[in-house]
């Protein structure tokens, strides 16, 4: 199930087959753009203050 709540509020998927169909359904009313993070893997430091949900 995706979660769409609210409008123009980012939401993070996991990038799987089940969560991409869903999406392929509602690609016409949202706009879905990939991820982008800087090159290389994040330090310690930058992860410190960073926090993913999960949707409910």
């Amino acid at each position: 199930m995706l979660a769409l709540e609210k409008a123009n509020t980012p939401q993070v998927h996991k990038n799987i087959p089940s969560e991409n169909a869903n999406l392929e359904v509602v690609k016409h009313l949202r706009r879905i753009e990939p991820l982008q993070l800087p090159p290389g893997l994040p330090t310690k430091e930058d992860m410190a203050h960073t926090c993913l949900e999960s949707p409910v």
